[in-house]
């Protein structure tokens, strides 16, 4: 999900779930594929000059 909240400035608000498989326990220890699965969530901030094209004919807003 992005948010444009100035012309220069936008949030963005971005999700998933990492499964892991194939963890060689004789390696790792006490650990096993259940311990890297995981949920992850990033918050972005996105400084710049943000444009909008108009009818794809290259002509910018």
């Amino acid at each position: 999900v992005e948010l444009n909240l100035f012309r220069w400035f936008r949030i963005a608000l971005t999700g998933g779930y990492r499964f892991v498989s194939g963890v060689q326990q004789q390696k790792l220890a006490g650990l096993n594929n259940r311990d890297f699965n995981s949920g992850t969530l990033a918050l972005t901030l996105r400084f710049g000059k943000f444009y909008k094209s108009r009818d794809n004919d290259g002509v910018r807003d």
